[in-house]
């Protein structure tokens, strides 16, 4: 038997989440001290909006682990691809938005372990959102995965969605970024998601929540990955769990 796979993933390429250790630094190592700062010094140390273009594409290899009552995925993906499909306007919750939308593939393997079943995971990952253009708040998302889970000599059907629809669009970056700066984010949530696993479980949950929280620039830091080094503006938030993002 050939069996489904849907993977929750939620904030998927805008933030990457670690503990919080260290102090932030300039590249140079210099500290951070941006608490008075003249024109001049408040622009070099800040970045604006970025401009997307329809083709625009990103890749990533990444690790997604993800841990709830109905069992844990970890996962790795050599392949996931993020491409801005279209710049269009969205018309939701009798508001009117200039969005991007761009959607989700890639290929997944990992394994998924429960105390009722434990296997190999190899599927694909697809999904869509739409962000404002204005400042990239997150708007609408909807992300699932398919796939096959191998146990022993059994292949097993799982199903899990997530569908994000925000009544007040997500504004986690705070544009223009500056170093040392801290902004406040709200939003109203609606959550629809579910897991199906045959023979196993068959769960679903719809959710209303307001968010509130804040975002602080630390400053700027040199960060080095399989792509090249970049210098980058290291955000935290720790309203919600510890949350750390190096934006380039």
């Amino acid at each position: 038997m050939k069996k489904k796979l849907i993977i929750m993933m939620f904030t998927f390429f805008l933030l990457c989440s670690v503990n919080l250790t260290g102090s932030s630094a300039l590249s140079d190592g210099s500290k951070v001290q941006l608490a008075s700062m003249n024109e001049g010094e408040y622009y070099a140390n800040s970045t604006d909006i970025p401009t997307w273009s329809v083709g625009d594409t990103w890749n990533y290899a990444a690790h997604i682990y993800s841990e709830t009552d109905n069992g844990t995925f970890d996962l790795t993906t050599q392949d996931l691809t993020i491409t801005v499909n279209d710049i269009f306007t969205v018309n939701t919750h009798n508001q009117t938005w200039d969005t991007y939308h761009v959607v989700i593939t890639g290929t997944l393997s990992g394994t998924f372990q429960a105390s009722i079943l434990t296997g190999d995971v190899d599927g694909i990952i697809s999904g869509e959102a739409f962000l404002r253009r204005a400042d990239l708040s997150l708007i609408y998302s909807n992300v699932s995965s398919s796939g096959i889970i191998t146990a022993l000599i059994f292949e097993y059907d799982y199903e899990i969605t997530n569908i994000n629809d925000y009544h007040i669009p997500f504004e986690y970056f705070d544009f223009p970024i500056v170093a040392n700066e801290q902004w406040n984010t709200t939003s109203f949530l609606t959550m629809n998601s579910s897991i199906y696993v045959e023979d196993f479980m068959d769960n679903s949950s719809y959710v209303t929540t307001n968010t509130s929280g804040s975002v602080h620039c630390l400053g700027t830091e040199n960060i080095t990955t399989a792509a090249g080094t970049f210098e980058t503006y290291h955000l935290i938030s720790q309203d919600n769990g510890s949350i750390e993002t190096w934006y380039s």
